[in-house]
């Protein structure tokens, strides 16, 4: 699976478990910082589409099987 974080142009950072990578969007489910779907309400799992322009910063992550969160990609083999 692959996972990222973004950084939105309005500050907002959320972690994403991609499903699809198009032209102009982005789109994958909510996830927290431990890799689990983020529910809101009675929902099972939150989606999100968020186009390339409305992305300031974007990180790459991986699970560490060390500590069982995310970390940027390269720091989970490393140990950290």
């Amino acid at each position: 699976m692959k996972y990222v974080r973004l950084t939105l142009t309005d500050g907002k950072s959320i972690f994403l478990r991609i499903t699809r990578e198009g032209k102009v969007f982005l789109r994958g489910y909510q996830v927290n910082r431990e890799g689990d779907d983020f529910k809101v309400g009675k929902a099972d799992r939150t989606i999100r589409i968020v186009s390339y322009d409305a992305i300031s910063k974007r990180v790459d992550m991986e699970m560490s099987l060390k500590y069982g969160w995310l970390v940027p990609l390269g720091d989970a083999r490393k140990g950290l």
